[in-house]
């Protein structure tokens, strides 16, 4: 499992804000929390269910994520295209087509296709048509 804090370091990495070169303060790591939780959300909301707990906006970067190990990548790098105007960057051009890349294998992964349930309704002109042909 994957936590949290590694999360939000793969986050501001991805937009070049690497704690080894910024720290990031409190008050960031909280904002980093909100948005993910309300990303999540919305992610929850469209149907792509990953069993992600909320936390409130607290950072608690040492608890462990809910998510699936194949959803990291999806969540961090969207994370950091989520935080990129509040810290005035601009993100990579790779780091957004990785981030749409790894959100596509989520959904692909995730989302369920509704079942089809046969009626005993014939369509209309979809009679036996071989026993027409000569």
């Amino acid at each position: 499992m994957t936590l949290r804090g590694t999360i939000f370091s793969d986050a501001f990495e991805a937009i070049g804000i690497a704690n080894y070169v910024f720290d990031t303060t409190a008050e960031e790591q909280a904002s980093a929390a909100r948005r993910l939780d309300a990303m999540m959300a919305q992610w929850d909301e469209e149907g792509i269910t990953l069993g992600y707990t909320a936390t409130d906006g607290d950072p608690q970067p040492d608890v462990e994520m809910t998510t699936p190990a194949y959803a990291d990548d999806a969540i961090a790098l969207n994370l950091a295209l989520r935080l990129a105007p509040s810290f005035g960057k601009e993100p990579m051009p790779s780091v957004k087509g990785e981030a749409k890349r790894a959100y596509g294998l989520v959904v692909a992964k995730t989302l369920q296709t509704p079942a089809m349930h046969g009626t005993r309704v014939p369509i209309a002109g979809g009679g036996n048509w071989w026993r027409r042909l000569p």
